[in-house]
């Protein structure tokens, strides 16, 4: 399981949504009445959660920090290029 690097400026409340969401699928592949009755039983507010984490705005292209040096948007792009192991 991955998480989007962007999740961290999220409310911690809409990060336990997402994590309770994902592992959730590992139970139940798709959103049908299993998996909502999981998501209830053990995150009973998720949908206040959902409804408040699709209010937020889905990028932030204004991160003010740094990664080693690296503007933050630019370490990113260069930690998901795939690169070819040294001999």
């Amino acid at each position: 399981m991955r998480l989007n690097t962007g999740l961290a400026k999220k409310p911690p409340e809409c990060l336990e949504y997402i994590l309770v969401h994902e592992p959730a699928h590992l139970l139940e592949r798709t959103h049908n009445a299993r998996f909502v009755g999981l998501m209830d039983l053990y995150l009973p507010h998720w949908q206040h959660l959902r409804r408040q984490l699709r209010q937020l705005p889905v990028r932030h292209e204004d991160w003010a920090y740094r990664i080693r040096g690296i503007p933050a948007r630019r370490a990113c792009a260069e930690a998901a290029r795939p690169r070819c192991p040294r001999r």
